[in-house]
């Protein structure tokens, strides 16, 4: 079981080295690589679900005793692990086509800093401890910067500037003396169940707020400006951060520290369940808002982005037996659903230079599939059939009524409706409002739709999945 963890991580290290020797060659080549290299990782990460309860937590190496790089699997780290691997063989796909389209440079470059934040980010996933959960975090950090940066302009090296300060600063400042804190206070960094701090009092509601600031890659308010940011980078860069990588990453790094650090039965978390309602409750709403008062496509699906984790987070509050299953079923929905977005507003750009929710009006007749495919991910967003986020909302919803936290209840309602402000508009002028003809730069190769074709899908599968699940459809 510890080779398919090595390969499940170390697999995307192998287009990282391939790309930089071979330097820049011919489009099937990189599709070739990073195609592989992608299934390959996903195969040995859905072996490594079929057969957990055949795994033991190993060390890669140790320093000390409780120093080491460690790995492990639960149920959070399944369903991370498989939603990473998986989304970066649609992510590869058209990272390669977007870029060949668009004529960009420094190809060999930017395929290997893409796989390289994979690897980083399936290294976090599987991390036994907080300190290679921590160490990962920071490698996922720096390999994404290089992405953002990637087009060596004036205004990519600002954003990433700023990108680069949000991340580590924060994590330097608090997440690491968090990480200290709970070694003082329990002994151990290994997640089990000895690792549970003091069950009540301020250590708790301190610990708490020094990791959820700690982890800025879950862009809860103020640690939110990173993200808009990002967006200077080419779309399949956003497609990452948003969906698949970092902003995952950082729900996935606070869903650890809620069950291990923070007990999910404890009568003690309803000051904590509070704290987070509110923080997060804050943040949903402000971003909803902010996204509507966005011209940019890309800075409207980032704030989009900054409200829709706070649902993940928001629900982990409620610490209840079946949170934490609520809030990475909306996890994976939410990467779906965003990942498609992003793949419709780059191939919107790359067939007609357009990125400004003004300039859409009549696409949907000439781009029908296209804005298809943005449509299910809008419904998603805002939690429409035919997508799965109509039954998590649901749940979300329902667990919160079970413990009558009723002010998740409310920015549930309210941000449905901001969520419709910003979203319905688009689609009803994209496919309702008449421009006249539309100039095509030029017409899309497969490669590129396929991509979104197959995450749209996944979006309506997951819905019939989950009424079947629940008795709804039989």
């Amino acid at each position: 079981m510890s080779i398919l963890i090595l390969i499940a991580i170390f697999g995307h290290l192998f287009p990282c080295i391939a790309y930089l020797i071979a330097g820049k060659r011919a489009p099937f080549f990189y599709y070739l690589i990073s195609t592989t290299a992608s299934i390959v990782s996903f195969l040995a990460t859905l072996l490594i679900a079929t057969r957990n309860h055949d795994f033991f937590p190993f060390k890669l190496f140790s320093i000390t005793e409780q120093i080491g790089i460690a790995f492990h699997i639960d149920q959070a780290v399944i369903v991370f692990a498989l939603l990473c691997s998986f989304l970066s063989i649609p992510a590869s796909i058209y990272a390669i086509s977007y870029m060949h389209l668009n004529e960009a440079n420094k190809k060999a470059s930017f395929f290997s800093k893409i796989h390289l934040s994979l690897a980083f980010t399936m290294m976090l996933a599987f991390s036994g401890n907080l300190i290679t959960l921590f160490i990962f975090y920071e490698l996922l950090t720096l390999a994404t910067y290089a992405l953002v940066k990637h087009e060596d302009t004036e205004k990519s090296n600002k954003c990433a500037k700023t990108y680069l300060s949000y991340l580590i600063l924060p994590s330097v400042a608090l997440f690491l003396p968090a990480i200290l804190i709970t070694y003082t206070l329990t002994g151990t960094f290994t997640f089990n169940e000895t690792l549970h701090v003091v069950s009540s009092g301020t250590p708790r509601v301190m610990l708490l707020l020094m990791f959820i600031y700690g982890i800025s890659k879950a862009a809860i308010f103020p640690m939110h400006g990173w993200l808009p940011k990002a967006m200077v980078a080419p779309t399949p860069v956003s497609a990452l951060l948003h969906a698949v990588a970092v902003v995952k990453a950082g729900v996935f790094c606070i869903t650890k520290v809620v069950i291990y650090v923070f007990t999910m039965s404890d009568q003690a978390n309803t000051q904590l369940g509070s704290i987070l309602s509110y923080i997060c409750g804050f943040t949903i709403i402000f971003a909803s808002i902010m996204a509507l008062r966005k011209e940019s496509l890309k800075e409207i699906l980032a704030y989009s982005t900054i409200s829709q984790l706070s649902y993940i987070t928001i629900t982990l509050g409620i610490f209840t037996a079946n949170s934490v299953q609520h809030a990475l079923s909306y996890m994976l929905m939410h990467a779906f659903a965003k990942i498609t977005l992003f793949f419709t507003v780059g191939a919107i750009f790359s067939a007609t230079g357009k990125m400004n929710k003004s300039q859409i009006d009549g696409i949907g007749r000439h781009m029908p599939i296209t804005m298809i495919s943005f449509t299910i991910g809008a419904l998603a967003m805002i939690g429409l059939p035919p997508t799965a986020t109509l039954l998590c909302k649901a749940h979300i919803f329902s667990e919160a009524l079970s413990v009558k936290n009723y002010f998740i209840i409310f920015t549930l309602i309210v941000s449905t409706g901001l969520n419709c402000g910003y979203f319905l508009p688009i689609v009803f002028r994209a496919f309702f409002v008449d421009s006249g003809p539309i100039v095509r730069k030029r017409v899309l190769p497969y490669s590129l739709i396929f991509p979104y074709l197959l995450t749209t899908t996944v979006c309506i599968g997951l819905f019939v999945y989950q009424l079947y699940k629940n008795g709804i459809l039989v």
